[in-house]
């Protein structure tokens, strides 16, 4: 997040797919100048923002093409 700041970014997010914060991780990140932490909620806890219920529903239908 230093080098985005660098760079001039004013204000950073941070984005996981799968949050698994141990330890004193959520602290770190937040630390080192992020402003909010946002996953999905394949794991469950309170940075899952972003529900993969849509995606899973359209790959069961086969809506989804295979890379």
């Amino acid at each position: 997040m230093k080098i985005l700041k660098e760079q001039g970014a004013r204000r950073v997010f941070v984005g996981a797919s799968h949050v698994l914060l141990l330890k004193d991780s959520i602290k770190i990140i937040l630390e080192s100048g992020a402003e909010e932490v946002a996953g999905t909620d394949s794991v469950e806890n309170e940075y899952a923002k972003v529900s993969v219920a849509p995606t899973f529903i359209r790959a069961l239908r086969g809506e989804i093409e295979q890379i």
